[in-house]
């Protein structure tokens, strides 16, 4: 997280055996001076064995940040409760026996000192005690059978306890690798499961997701420790640099956080653990690798200035929003904070049969060239300045607007993620990535990517997505012109999805100018406004309404 974010919420948690021996050795000169430190670790752990401490006796607590992985995460504060029989006694007489925990070996590391971690942990420790390894005191006097009964100190009695307070946390990687498992059924049926993990793992070390630029959340016990705790929901956030553009025209870049994957396993479902996560997970992001979004207007030297994409600089930029695209319609995720945008495409018919064999055959049009992988940094560049460009006109509303930016790192993510589905099914990957119509100066193009849900034995299941179109000079291009292009474009784009093996072809969000000129071109096409699935959402971090500019589907995730 980067220097400038707000502190985390901090947790109780249970401690990893290496935590666990970590805590001895720091304190071990306080209080096993008598021993050598190799020694004072064996009667730490011989005290874990002992008849007191057996079936969950002794619990080690330590004071953590929850968003961090284990093995990663700080030990702010640290201690040990130890569960015990007692007796209480009501003024009538009756006797009840019951459970109480003795709390023993309260420390914070000297570096950790003069922040409150020891009194934060212990605030949190009592209350969760009160119902830890038994059930809340009963304040009514207890039946004749209740109190001559006696539970077990630890195993089946436990059940009986409360739930504890949730928390998000990150995943291990033993506990993504179960997710990936446990999603596969939904999201891979056109991969093998030993295929589908190395995609999802795959898509962990492209551009977009290096340098922490992806992050896996889960909702958890945090009291329980990794490897023996339960994963009851679950997600993925994908760093985005974004803009903001104020209505007089200043532009900032920030970051964004795309939410990607929710999920919850069946046997978990119906006791609103997604939904306890996202609302966790809203807040959490808004200082998640940055800083949290000014509300005054910048600088001028800040609003001109512009961060890296990635590496330090993340924590000198604000979060200004996070996305997300339902599934489930448009009302669970806005009841968590995320509310609904535009989500329509327009819908084409791919072009007669073909086969991927004939994709490099040469373009019907002569003023249509075909984008690959050494065309896209040239105009992705370009696409982020004209983008960059039309948020900078003032406006004569009071709206925020904002937008994902169409850099490269986006466009490969998709990209990349279509090289490994092709290549799994064709044995081969695409050349043609686009296409541009047009002279320098007045150029039309659209970038696209193959998406496979349903492999080749469920070809319906399969979309080919145009991931963006850019027009060079708006002013310039008419809608005469614009229909010459957009034929050409999507004629292409018709004929890769026959060669593909893709059902149909779907341009999101098409601005009022570039729908006339489809219509004016006679393209076949079919206008979807969708209700339930790829539903855009954003949570805006900043005060007042925003308007999402070139909503397209490169910013999907």
């Amino acid at each position: 997280m980067g220097s400038h974010a707000e502190a985390p919420e901090l947790a109780l948690a249970m401690p990893t055996p290496d935590e666990r021996t970590a805590t001895w050795t720091a304190t071990h000169p306080h209080w096993g001076a008598a021993l050598d430190l190799d020694v004072y670790h064996r009667r730490e752990h011989f005290l874990t064995t002992v008849p007191q401490s057996r079936n969950g006796g002794i619990t080690h607590w330590i004071l953590t940040d929850p968003s961090a992985a284990p093995g990663a995460r700080p030990v702010l504060s640290s201690c040990e409760s130890i569960r015990k029989r007692c007796l209480v006694a009501s003024p009538d007489g009756t006797v009840r026996e019951g459970v109480t925990h003795g709390i023993a070996s309260v420390f914070t590391e000297p570096r950790y000192r003069g922040h409150g971690y020891a009194s934060k942990m212990m605030k949190l420790l009592g209350p969760h005690l009160a119902t830890w390894q038994g059930r809340a005191l009963a304040t009514a006097p207890p039946s004749p059978s209740a109190a001559s009964g006696r539970g077990s100190p630890g195993g089946a009695a436990d059940s009986d306890r409360e739930a504890p307070e949730l928390a998000l946390a990150i995943a291990t990687p033993d506990e993504r690798t179960a997710t990936w498992t446990a999603t596969h059924p939904h999201w891979g049926a056109a991969l093998d499961l030993d295929v589908y993990h190395r995609r999802e793992h795959f898509l962990t070390t492209v551009p977009q997701s290096r340098n922490g630029g992806i992050t896996h959340w889960i909702l958890t016990d945090p009291s329980a420790a990794p490897g023996a705790r339960p994963v009851l929901s679950s997600c993925e956030s994908i760093r985005k640099r974004c803009l903001v553009a104020r209505p007089d025209g200043t532009v900032r870049e920030g970051v964004t956080h795309g939410i990607a994957s929710v999920f919850t396993e069946p046997r978990y479902r119906g006791n609103g653990y997604a939904s306890k996560m996202m609302k966790l997970l809203g807040p959490h992001l808004a200082t998640w690798q940055g800083r949290a979004l000014a509300t005054a207007p910048p600088s001028p030297s800040a609003a001109s200035g512009r961060g890296s994409p990635g590496g330090a600089a993340d924590s000198d930029r604000e979060v200004a929003f996070s996305i997300l695209f339902s599934d489930i319609g448009k009302t669970f995720y806005a009841k968590s904070g995320w509310p609904a945008y535009e989500s329509a495409h327009l819908s084409f018919p791919p072009a007669a049969s073909a086969s991927p064999d004939t994709e490099t055959k040469p373009s019907p049009s002569a003023n249509l060239t075909h984008i690959g992988y050494h065309e896209l940094a040239v105009l992705c560049s370009l696409d982020e300045q004209l983008l960059r460009a039309q948020l900078a006109r003032p406006t004569s509303d009071s709206r925020t607007r904002v937008a994902l930016i169409p850099d490269l790192d986006a466009t490969l993510w998709h990209l990349m993620r279509e090289d490994f589905m092709t290549t799994h099914i064709f044995g081969k990957t695409p050349t043609i990535r686009g296409a541009v119509f047009g002279a320098p100066g007045n150029r039309v193009w659209a970038v696209w990517t193959r998406g496979y849900y349903g492999g080749l034995k469920k070809p319906e299941g399969n979309t080919f997505h145009i991931l963006r179109v850019s027009i060079e000079d708006e002013d310039a291009a008419d809608e005469a012109y614009l229909a010459e292009a957009m034929s050409a474009i999507i004629g292409l784009a018709r004929e890769e999805a026959a060669a593909w093996k893709v059902n149909n072809v779907e341009l999101w969000n098409p601005t009022a100018k570039l729908r006339a000129a489809i219509d004016r071109a006679g393209l076949p096409h079919e206008f979807v406004d969708r209700q339930d699935t790829s539903i855009a959402c954003l949570m805006w971090y900043g005060h007042g309404e925003v308007d999402w500019v070139a909503n397209e589907k490169f910013g999907w995730c």
